[in-house]
């Protein structure tokens, strides 16, 4: 009896075969494949957990043409064939893959790093574009293209333009809060969005778990409030002697938009706030101004002109115009302009050719690192292990390690937001809460009682480690060549098995590419306000946890107001632009799912 001969694919993509079953989100999403890539771009913007890769390579599988994967990591470049092997085939065996851009294969995985040093590798431009062609590549795969660095732009456009590409972008977070330009990069490489897909098609799918978001405010310190009202007495002097300087006054009043505004009218208008605070200036000083100039900015003469009040908002815009955009035009004034910009700048009202009355970076990074920020944590800490005790997998993630604390005097001196500052002070408040570990690149601590544990873990390897000269309760642990590989590994697995309650790391490390679905806690100390920094962060949390169908995760967000500013000041207003794409639940009735820092 003849066998029914067995069917062999034709080319390597038709091996491919997804072997789960989709979720009711993504079935939604590919039913529209097609239609989406019919201008030769795809760009999907959906959350952490959501299976962007595992989408990926289907529409890599659908669209069966010679692809490059860039990443922005190794370990997301690892994902991909990882990946690849396990949930498109059923053992392993697709071979037609490469790591090597020199010898590409039916799909290669990089980073956007190996790009640009291979295009550096190339003398020309146009034998960079030569060995592409040589390869028959046909399509690019962007992941979360709102890594790329300014250097790495030209490389990607030249290879998408000349090539024609097919382009499918992915990513949890477009660069929404970057500069025009920048914005204005993204979506020309990566095409405008075609799909997105919500955070609640998740969580109700049980791809992502129940979450809640929260602020701890904290108050600065003594030192802090004094150094900002010093400030605002410094600003509030400068606005005084400028109201009174007749110099100033007479810079104004002669100023060519008013002593020739029919001659100026194009250049009115391109900037109206400009004229606008002159005459708020003018008439907060008493200074009699032409009607004429009211109808020139769209006042009805006829009836009273009601200017607004003079505040640091107009002095801004007016002395930002008056010392850079209009300087040239001023040149008559350049003493007395040299004169106020050096006041400025001495009183640090001026920061790269930025006037701010509402204080400089430094005294908003001051605020953002405060150190009440450490009393929040320890209190929000001692909240959750109330609350959930040997349950509890709190992840703290912060901008800098601070080595310097790592030797310990007093908690006094502990002053500064950072990995060490943070286990610190957790270490000295929460005497019953010994279980706190510190997972960075460069520093590494763990419980005493966890290095038996980590042992069984690699019988055949050790690590090499000594216990801290005030508490000999944690062990360091030597961070070496030979064993750094594993180590973050490890020490995740301790995490998750529950050695480990609350894990403090850098946000550089533990922030993106890090998975533990353990956490059900998660403390944003990071002072970068970003909205692609913080919700990639926040992305750490909130997936589902096998085995734990009930799992609900809290983020906490910190934040130290200004007393001295009436909108609580510019740390909360970074965790307002934070917000602004955070979906979440509504805390009062009745409830509903919505966006923003009001919710709360």
């Amino acid at each position: 009896m003849n066998k029914t001969p067995k069917l062999i694919p034709k080319t390597p993509f038709e091996s491919l075969q997804f072997q789960l079953t989709w979720r009711n989100y993504q079935e939604k999403f590919l039913a529209f494949f097609d239609l989406h890539l019919n201008d030769n771009h795809l760009h999907v913007v959906a959350p952490p957990g959501s299976g962007k890769t595992i989408l990926g390579l289907e529409m890599l599988r659908r669209v069966q043409k010679k692809t490059i994967v860039f990443a922005p990591t190794l370990t997301i470049r690892n994902q991909w064939k990882d990946r690849l092997q396990s949930f498109f085939t059923k053992d392993a065996s697709f071979t037609a893959f490469s790591f090597d851009l020199k010898q590409p294969a039916l799909l290669t995985f990089t980073t956007y790093q190996s790009l640009h040093s291979f295009y550096k590798s190339f003398e020309t431009k146009e034998a960079f574009l030569q060995h592409f062609e040589n390869f028959g590549i046909e399509a690019i795969v962007l992941d979360e293209a709102h890594h790329l660095k300014n250097e790495w732009w030209k490389c990607l456009f030249a290879l998408k333009d000349d090539r024609k590409l097919t382009t499918i972008a992915l990513t949890a977070t477009p660069p929404i809060d970057s500069t025009d330009q920048e914005l204005s990069r993204y979506f020309e490489l990566c095409g405008p969005i075609d799909e997105e897909i919500a955070v609640p098609d998740l969580v109700k799918e049980g791809d992502l778990c129940a979450h809640q978001d929260y602020i701890h405010f904290s108050s600065p310190t003594e030192e802090q409030t004094a150094s900002i009202v010093e400030y605002r007495e410094k600003v509030a002097d400068f606005v005084d002697n400028l109201e009174e300087d007749k110099q100033f006054l007479f810079l104004l009043e002669t100023h060519r938009f008013l002593t020739d505004t029919d001659d100026h009218l194009e250049e009115i208008y391109k900037e109206p706030t400009y004229l606008s605070s002159i005459l708020i200036f003018l008439e907060a000083v008493d200074e009699a101004v032409n009607p004429y100039l009211f109808e020139v900015l769209g006042f009805d003469v006829d009836k009273d002109v009601s200017l607004p009040k003079l505040n640091y908002d107009w002095i801004e815009v007016l002395l930002q115009n008056i010392l850079f955009a209009d300087r040239e035009q001023l040149v008559q004034h350049e003493e007395l302009l040299q004169k106020l910009e050096n006041r400025l700048r001495r009183n640090g009202m001026l920061q790269k050719k930025r006037v701010r009355f509402f204080g400089d970076d430094q005294l908003y990074k001051t605020l953002a690192n405060s150190p009440s920020k450490l009393q929040s944590i320890v209190d929000i800490v001692q909240q959750e292990y109330r609350n959930l005790d040997t349950e509890l997998r709190a992840v703290i993630l912060t901008d800098y390690i601070r080595k310097e604390f790592l030797k310990f005097t007093d908690i006094q001196s502990v002053n500064q937001l950072g990995v060490l500052p943070i286990f610190q002070h957790l270490r000295t408040s929460l005497k019953h809460v010994r279980s706190i570990g510190v997972l960075s690149g460069t520093m590494v601590i763990i419980p005493k009682s966890c290095l038996s544990i980590l042992n069984t873990f690699h019988p055949d390897k050790s690590y090499n480690y000594s216990s801290l000269d005030y508490d000999d309760e944690f062990l360091k642990i030597s961070i070496s060549a030979k064993v750094k590989s594993g180590l973050v590994a490890d020490i995740t697995r301790l995490f998750e098995l529950g050695h480990i309650h609350v894990l403090i790391g850098t946000k550089s490390l533990l922030g993106e590419g890090w998975d533990s679905p353990a956490i059900n806690s998660l403390i944003l100390a990071s002072f970068v306000g970003s909205y692609v920094s913080s919700n990639q962060m926040r992305g750490r949390a909130i997936r589902k946890q096998q085995g734990n169908p009930d799992k609900i995760s809290n983020i906490w967000h910190l934040a130290c107001i200004d007393p001295t500013a009436e909108d609580g000041g510019d740390d909360l207003a970074k965790l307002q632009r934070r917000f602004h794409a955070f979906v979440g639940v509504s805390y009062d009735d009745p409830v509903y799912i919505t966006t923003g820092i009001g919710r709360l």
